[in-house]
């Protein structure tokens, strides 16, 4: 359960309640409404719609963005992306980046939000990442979930973050991994971010990044990690 809850009183603008008071496995959220509707959420949403909304903003921002349908759902609904180079190489770096594998983790698709709107935007970092690679970005991955207001843990037929193997269940996972096995044999995929929620009560995120670029006391939790990551791939080869 979040410390605070989230709520509207017109479906756009959203702020978070004060702090809930727990009462054993409860927790109590109070909000004071207007006297009109009132919309009240685990934390912000970010539908579909929103993906929509996002993509035609950053295509009239930037010419270098443009949306693309990355597959249709096994419920028949698009999940849509976008794609931002002005590389000059015909084959640069590629960079993917997704959010929502679980669709109750609606906080990753505002990592991803802001991620997008600071890539096409006049910052001199984000100009040299789209002239040095090739970036792909999608908001949402289990969109039939996430449209539904399903939380798509451990979901029937298959837990979307668990389709991740040779022959996956859902055709947006078998999409994105045709678009990154052509990356990686044309030896270019240069960073994979798969943008989830932390777990309850966990504010930290978690990330690969090479011994040598870790400070001292990093070090041995990044070891412990990528032992600990081995030791399930060992015992689960399929996930």
């Amino acid at each position: 359960m979040p410390e605070r809850a989230t709520f509207s009183t017109d479906g756009q603008t959203w702020r978070h309640t004060a702090p809930g008071k727990k009462e054993g496995a409860r927790i109590l959220y109070e909000v004071t409404g207007t006297g009109g509707p009132l919309w009240v959420a685990w934390g912000p949403p970010f539908t579909p719609r929103d993906t929509d909304a996002l993509l035609a903003e950053a295509e009239k921002l930037s010419p270098a963005a443009k949306a693309f349908e990355l597959a249709r759902t096994r419920g028949g609904r698009p999940v849509r992306g976008l794609r931002v180079s002005e590389a000059s190489t015909p084959k640069p770096p590629g960079i993917w980046v997704h959010a929502r594998q679980h669709a109750w983790e609606s906080g990753s698709c505002w990592v991803a939000r802001g991620f997008t709107e600071w890539l096409v935007s006049d910052d001199a970092d984000a100009k040299w990442l789209r002239a040095h690679a090739e970036v792909f970005v999608v908001p949402i991955m289990d969109v039939d979930n996430a449209a539904t207001g399903n939380g798509g843990k451990e979901a029937t037929p298959r837990d979307h973050n668990r389709d991740w193997d040779d022959n996956p269940v859902y055709p947006e996972v078998a999409a994105a991994q045709q678009r990154l096995r052509a990356m990686v044999k044309e030896d270019r995929l240069a960073v994979f971010l798969d943008l989830h929620n932390p777990a309850a009560g966990d504010p930290t995120f978690f990330y690969i990044l090479e011994n040598q670029l870790l400070k001292e006391g990093a070090r041995p939790l990044h070891r412990a990690g990528l032992r600990a990551h081995q030791q399930n791939q060992a015992a689960h080869p399929h996930e």
